[in-house]
């Protein structure tokens, strides 16, 4: 169970070519766009079973949108759904704006930056946290979505479970075929994951700015 709890927080947290596509004088064609990133079907190298456990463990959709574009700048958000035909936003999990990223009328590539946020009533920072992908000709999809980061488990220890990040490292993070290691402050316990080849199709959802977690109205705090 607590191997789910791992893969769960992992999804959650979750240079291409192709022809350009036509943004418009100030991207107002792609602005607002949003996307369901299927996780499940990424790859990650050395962890082959990671992404069919991230699919069977991850219940709710991994939504992202674009907020805004102008020039050769992008800003996205990433947020959860609820898993339902049509999809739609699930406004009782908080949604995290990623840093601004570069746009080139195709490709798109946000970091590597830190990014710091509170979920759980904890507070995490992810390193190297870094997106890139290909928008399709018609702005409908992003082809070839690749998701990378670092994490300490030192943060994690707590919400799996776990006496401490070593504790994660060793019962948690080695069966899944990943390895910990050095962290920006010293420590040994980071664990950094990059998941390419991530399909992302367009959904007709307006994914709106959450700030905190059960906060609105029907949500279980």
């Amino acid at each position: 169970m607590r191997a789910h709890a791992l893969v769960l927080m992992i999804a959650t947290l979750t240079a291409c070519t192709g022809e350009k596509l036509d943004t418009g004088a100030a991207g107002d064609s792609i602005v607002g766009k949003t996307y369901e990133v299927d996780l499940g079907k990424g790859d990650v190298a050395g962890a082959e079973d990671l992404a069919a456990t991230i699919d069977a463990v991850l219940t709710s959709p991994v939504l992202t949108s674009i907020t805004a574009q102008a020039g050769d700048t992008i800003d996205m958000r990433l947020g959860l759904g609820v898993d339902e035909n049509p999809v739609s936003q699930d406004l009782c999990a908080r949604t995290l704006d990623m840093p601004q990223g570069s746009f080139d009328g195709t490709n798109i590539a946000i970091g590597p930056d830190t990014v710091s946020f509170n979920a759980n009533g904890d507070d995490y920072t992810l390193e190297d946290f870094e997106v890139s992908g290909a928008l399709s000709a018609d702005g409908n999809s992003i082809e070839d979505m690749s998701l990378g980061l670092t994490i300490d488990m030192e943060q994690a220890a707590a919400y799996l479970g776990s006496d401490d990040g070593q504790s994660v490292c060793d019962d948690l993070i080695a069966p899944l075929g990943l390895t910990c290691g050095s962290c920006s402050d010293g420590g040994t316990t980071c664990l950094s994951v990059t998941m390419t080849g991530i399909p992302a199709d367009g959904v007709d959802v307006t994914l709106e700015k959450v700030a905190e977690s059960n906060a609105a109205e029907g949500c279980e705090g």
